[in-house]
Formats: structure tokens, C-alpha cells, sequence
């Protein structure tokens, strides 16, 4: 395709009290490869010197303020009806994408097909514990894939058709966590196609940033909003969902170094789903072959 015909992209970055990072994001998404974006940022109502920040890049990006703190996914929202881009996509003000991200993933949706695509992606995590590429075996992601959890896809690697996620309503403001799994699960489960760009688009900043409180509360909440639609396309989804969470609350639990409630929750993981348990085969087993040097 020839680069004065490429369509517009609009670049959403949310932020909220980062301004010690946020130029990072800002700088990758300058540097991009791809010759046609509009760069948005949405400044949460921070309290730091954020504003300071954005200041310097003048007219290269557009920042949009709130005047409260509204939380990452209306902030999303505000960013997709801001934008003038037919796709949009999204990069976490803590995280960076490589200067080839956007034009190798539209390449690949436009060789293919896909009007939504997300990518592999690279850990960083903090506190000098490493860095891990992320490698998942999809190559287009189903519905099924995603009641799993959202290992495929942080919010940092979606590149989204706007009239899309405008159909389905955009984000669900009342999500402050796991927002982007309850967005895939209705966007999967609106019928739409998903691509899997099998490259590393993406560095992902690994935090542990939330409570276990927390993420029940939003894992219930999950449950509950999914009730009704996955039951009618088929009710082994519904059981499929709960050992996703279960398996995601384990995770979080051990970070947290509550090793019996992880214990617990692992253990339901596994009574839902005994067998084929997928997040167990694609995430604790290969963390167990990395921990004990198993080939």
C-alpha cells in the first residue's frame, strides 16, 4: 500500500500521575515507522507535573484533560471520540512500543484481513527481576481463547477498526481492572474476527499494582456481566470463565505472597476445569520448566 494512501491512526495514550514515564510512550509512538498518526493524550485529572511534561511537545500531540479523575477507561473512551483515525490504538502510559509496532501489525491486518489484531509482546519487569518475551500459540484469537484470560493481549499491543469499538459501546467505565478481558469477551462474542500478530510489537511494564481485594471484586463482577450471553452461546463458556478467573486470581495471590489463597483459587482453576485447563498449560507449566531448569 502506498504510504499517502495508509489510513489515519489515532494513538490513545491514557495517563494519570506518570508523568516520570509517560514520555517514554509518547517518544515510541513519535518514532513509529508508520507515516500517518494522530498521537492523543489523555491526562486523567493528575495531580503531578504531568501536564509540564506534555507541554513540551507542543503541536506533535493533542492532550485532552479531565477534570476529574475518571479512571482508564473512560479515559479510553475519551480518546476514541476525540479521534479522527479510522483504527485506534492503544499504549499504556507506563509502557513502549517498538519504533515498527503499528506498521508491521496494519501490514499484517491488511495481508489477512483484520479489522482487530494484538501481538505478542516483551515483559519488563521491575525491580531488576528480568525481562521475558511473551510468546502465545494463537494465530487468531477465539472467544474460547479469551475466557481463559487476557494473556494474549494487554491493552498495549490493540490496534482496533474505530467503528468498531464504537459498535459495541467502547469500554465499560465501570471496569478499573480487567477491562480489556471484559472488552475482548464482547467483542468475541459480538462475532468479530481477532488476528494474532505472532511478533514482539510491544515492552510491557510488569507492576504489581492491584490488591487481591481488588481483582475479586472485579473477577465477580466479570462473572457476572458474562452470565447471560455466554450461557446462550454455549453454557460450558460460563464454566470455562470461572477457571480463568479462579487461575488469574491464583496468579495475582502468589505475587502477593499469599501462597494459600493462591493455593485455593488454583485448586478451583482445577475443579471447573480438570482437564485441557488452559491457562494452567500456557502459564504454569512453562513457569515451572523456567523455575526448575526442566527441558
Amino acid at each position: 500500500m502506498n504510504n499517502n494512501k495508509k489510513p489515519l491512526i489515532s494513538v490513545i495514550i491514557p495517563t494519570f500521575n506518570r508523568s516520570n514515564v509517560v514520555c517514554n510512550a509518547i517518544n515510541s509512538a513519535l518514532n513509529q515507522t508508520y507515516p500517518n498518526l494522530e498521537i492523543l493524550v489523555i491526562d486523567d485529572c493528575s495531580t503531578d507535573d504531568t501536564l509540564s511534561k506534555l507541554n513540551v511537545y507542543g503541536n506533535k500531540i493533542k492532550v485532552i484533560k479531565h477534570e476529574t479523575n475518571l479512571h482508564v477507561s473512560s479515559a479510553r473512551n475519551t480518546g476514541m471520540n476525540y479521534a479522527k483515525g479510522n483504527y485506534l490504538a492503544f499504549l499504556d502510559s507506563d509502557d513502549e512500543w517498538f519504533k515498527d509496532k503499528i506498521d508491521n501489525q496494519f501490514n499484517y491486518m491488511t495481508e489477512f484481513g483484520y479489522e482487530i489484531s494484538c501481538t505478542n509482546f516483551t515483559s519488563i519487569y521491575l525491580n531488576n527481576r528480568g525481562i521475558e518475551e511473551k510468546k502465545r500459540p494463537y494465530n487468531e484469537i477465539k472467544l474460547e481463547d479469551c475466557l481463559w484470560g487476557i494473556y494474549f493481549a494487554p491493552g498495549s499491543t490493540l490496534l482496533i477498526n474505530k467503528n468498531i469499538l464504537k459498535k459495541i459501546g467502547g469500554y465499560n467505565i465501570k471496569y478499573k481492572r480487567i477491562e480489556d478481558w471484559e472488552i475482548f469477551i464482547r467483542i468475541l462474542s459480538s462475532g468479530y474476527r481477532v488476528g494474532f500478530f505472532q511478533n514482539s510489537t510491544t515492552k510491557i511494564i510488569s507492576s504489581n499494582n492491584v490488591t487481591i481485594s481488588n481483582l475479586e471484586y472485579y473477577c465477580k463482577m466479570l462473572l457476572k456481566d458474562s452470565k447471560d450471553v455466554l450461557s446462550f452461546l454455549n453454557p460450558k463458556y460460563l464454566t470455562t470463565l470461572k477457571a480463568g478467573v479462579f487461575f488469574e486470581l491464583s496468579v495475582t495471590s502468589w505475587k502477593m505472597h499469599n501462597y494459600t489463597k493462591s493455593i485455593f483459587y488454583l485448586l478451583k482453576s482445577f475443579y471447573y476445569k480438570p482437564l485441557n485447563n488452559f491457562s494452567i498449560n500456557i502459564i504454569l507449566v512453562p513457569w515451572l520448566k523456567n523455575k526448575f531448569k526442566i527441558a
